[in-house]
């Protein structure tokens, strides 16, 4: 009854805890989520869909920093409300009372590997199929509706495009220009002029093609797109032969819209990414793609480690939140006479060592200087043994002792001179019995 007591009380405070730890991290994602709000408008599915995608991945995480607090918060209050106190005098222990805290921070330890495992990479996938779907949808958008005559379009693809007349089915067009923008991927700046186009194709079969007749293509080191807001043939030819370094004539030229799209809008995305990986296709990656020692490629290198390490880190890592609990619980019991509250500057240290143990783990790992489980389970493991020492330690003192006072480092002193003594009696025990036993033969 009391450990449902305990439960009772602490699985509502992980429940809320989580929440704003979650609303507090989300807030990071902001800049994410707003910039697929202003690419793909201002509709409730933009919202939420992208939120939860981001959301769910960062949920291994979240739990573990909410139990932290929510243990905190959940024995501190019980300890000023003198609840423990009454525990205490009925002979309860502290050990007893981890318990239940061990039980919780275990099935949680299972539902953040879960969570690790199988959430996080759904999540990633579902979001980038989203932003290839909307993204998609925009480009359709863009052809149908966005490119009208005489009107330049600034994000046609990532580049500028301009057409004089466009027909009504808008499969061709007459004196096109098409230019790189301000934003190219590290493109030296050009210039496509065209009598004449033809779109080809649709997005829905990805075959969508256009096509340039009778063209030219000036390339600049520098251009200013200020000679680009009118439409006057001559004029624009002359100023871009004047200041363009290299140019190209030809009679016909056909662009790949749809691979333009996948290389120029969907780049991020398209490109390979461990954090989608479920572990099934983790450990395939891992057992196949592992780098020869010629690999030269550091790129090719880090990425291997980091999705071998990324593995070990989601079951691993969650491991932390038992940690978190012991820690947590022996910090939350402190003297209610005492106007200085040290609970929480404790919990904010222990969440930054934990936070350093995973960054130390992950630069060792990607770096391939140390296998990932070593990197990972052995800071776990020497944390879980100093948590198990601290809980023995409150263990033996009474609640308005400091573990750090002097008081409390002389009674653990004292208890291992007892224990001392004690052993030396048992083996005094032991040798006496020996000889009495050897006099008797």
């Amino acid at each position: 009854m009391v450990y449902r007591y305990f439960l009772k009380e602490l699985i509502p405070q992980v429940f809320i805890t989580t929440c704003v730890v979650a609303s507090i991290i989300i807030v990071t994602q902001f800049f994410r989520i707003s910039r697929v709000v202003s690419e793909f408008g201002f509709t409730l599915e933009n919202i939420l869909l992208p939120f939860l995608f981001n959301l769910l991945p960062l949920l291994a995480t979240i739990i573990p920093i909410a139990f932290l607090f929510a243990v905190v918060i959940t024995f501190g209050r019980l300890n000023s409300d003198g609840e423990l106190t009454v525990f205490f005098a009925n002979g309860m222990s502290l050990k007893q009372m981890a318990r239940p805290v061990v039980g919780l921070s275990i099935v949680l330890y299972f539902i953040c590997v879960f969570l690790g495992l199988y959430v996080e990479p759904w999540a990633g996938k579902e979001f980038s199929t989203f932003y290839k779907v909307n993204a998609h949808t925009q480009l359709e958008n863009i052809l149908k509706t966005q490119l009208q005559p005489n009107i330049f379009v600034d994000n046609f693809l990532d580049y500028k495009f301009y057409a004089q007349h466009i027909s009504k089915d808008r499969t061709s067009m007459q004196n096109i220009i098409l230019s790189s923008s301000k934003s190219s991927h590290g493109e030296s700046p050009f210039v496509i002029i065209a009598p004449r186009a033809t779109i080809s194709g649709n997005v829905s079969t990805q075959d969508l093609g256009l096509s340039f007749d009778m063209g030219t293509i000036y390339f600049f080191s520098e251009f200013s797109y200020s000679d680009l807001q009118s439409f006057d043939p001559v004029s624009i030819s002359k100023a871009l032969e004047k200041n363009s370094t290299k140019i190209v004539h030809f009679k016909k030229l056909d662009l790949d819209l749809i691979k333009i799209f996948r290389d120029r809008i969907l780049n991020q995305r398209s490109k390979f990414n461990a954090d989608n990986l479920y572990p099934s296709e983790l450990l395939h990656y891992i057992n196949t793609e592992k780098p020869s020692p010629t690999e030269t490629n550091q790129k090719v290198i880090k990425q291997y480690y980091y999705a071998k390490f990324l593995f070990h880190q989601r079951i691993a890592l969650p491991f932390i939140i038992i940690i978190f609990g012991l820690i947590s619980l022996v910090v939350s019991i402190q003297d209610t006479r005492k106007t200085r509250n040290t609970s929480y500057p404790a919990a904010i240290a222990t969440l930054v060592l934990g936070y350093c143990i995973l960054m130390s783990a992950k630069g060792l790992s990607v770096k391939g200087l140390i296998h990932p489980a070593i990197a990972l389970w052995i800071p776990l493991c020497l944390l879980l043994m100093i948590a198990i020492f601290l809980l023995n330690y409150k263990n033996i003192l009474p609640i308005s002792c400091s573990m750090f006072s002097k008081e409390g480092i002389n009674l653990l002193k004292e208890r291992r001179r007892s224990r001392y003594k004690s052993g030396l009696r048992f083996l005094l025990k032991l040798a006496s019995r020996s000889k009495s036993k050897s006099s008797s033969k």
